[in-house]
């Protein structure tokens, strides 16, 4: 089940989804952006966002995994030279199709980036589904995703998520929208108080963070479980086999059969070239999870 290309074209297009999101909810729930198509007046546009805000970010409309985006001082892009020197290089590391959207957007200082797991049936078949709330593992200066676990946000702030999360899918069920959908937001100013939730982007289809929730649906009878799911990357693991892996992890795998174990392993191609390959760690609850991941694995695994 998939939706329609002109309606995962909307989804996935951070231009297209700004304007929807706009539409529906207004501009208070995203991040201040501004678009552009030529070379100078996305570096007008960078300027312009620069005098607002302490740092601001170039966004392609369709790269995943922070691979489209860079992000600046304000310092840095204040001047019209500086500016167009700095979206120049953007353009040509990232090989812009000249004409093609460019985001120029304020780059919030926060470290909580929550994504919204949905699922859209066809119209007339029921409303948008919130499956789960996930805290995404975010690392360096452009907040690469590496992995996820299940929100420990205070109750206030994810029902604000799940509330506006299923508005925007309720407007993109009616596009014709159905299947694996996510929201990508932040969140800001105090979260026991005056808090604020944003959107900053969608990805209407599968991805790293709805993977390891729905196997894990699949593998562990009952509710999910407390859990953290992360990329392991690691140049000793270069040209690693998973049988080896799983002889030096023992007992600890997880065994679907017997419930008992804690890690499960999936996503193993990339171990042959690049030593990475992801895993689940399951806790009974969300500490000993993390504790798995940042501990026992690396200490199984030697490294």
């Amino acid at each position: 089940l998939a939706p329609p290309p002109p309606v995962t074209w909307i989804a996935n297009d951070k231009a297209s989804f700004d304007e929807l999101v706009a539409r529906v909810l207004g501009r208070d729930v995203l991040v201040e952006t501004r678009i552009a198509r030529d070379m100078k007046d996305i570096a007008a546009n960078l300027r312009a966002v620069a005098s607002r805000y302490g740092r601001v970010g170039l966004k392609r409309t369709r790269c995943a995994s922070a691979m489209g985006h860079a992000v600046f001082a304000s310092s840095e892009v204040r001047s019209e030279r500086d500016a167009a020197r700095v979206v120049q290089e953007f353009l040509r590391r990232t090989e812009w199709p000249e004409g093609e959207e460019v985001l120029a957007v304020a780059w919030l200082d926060t470290d909580l980036s929550p994504s919204t797991q949905l699922w859209i049936p066809p119209v007339g078949r029921g409303e948008p589904r919130l499956d789960g709330i996930y805290e995404q593992i975010l690392t360096g200066e452009e907040k690469v995703f590496v992995g996820s676990r299940p929100s420990t946000l205070p109750d206030a702030v994810n029902e604000a998520l799940g509330g506006c999360a299923l508005l925007i899918g309720a407007a993109l069920q009616e596009l014709g929208y159905v299947g694996r959908c996510s929201f990508d937001h932040l969140v800001t100013g105090d979260l026991e108080g005056d808090f604020e939730v944003l959107f900053t982007e969608c990805n209407g289809r599968w991805g790293g963070t709805s993977t390891p929730m729905s196997l894990l649906e699949r593998l562990v009878r009952g509710p999910r479980p407390a859990y953290r799911a992360q990329d392991v990357v690691h140049p000793s693991l270069i040209g690693a086999a998973l049988p080896e892996l799983l002889a030096r992890v023992g007992d600890a795998s997880f065994d679907v059969d017997s419930g008992q174990g804690r890690f499960i392993f999936y996503n193993v191609g990339p171990l042959a070239g690049h030593g990475k390959l992801d895993v689940i760690s399951i806790g009974v609850d969300q500490s000993d999870a993390e504790r798995g991941m940042l501990e026992i694995l690396p200490k199984l695994l030697g490294l």
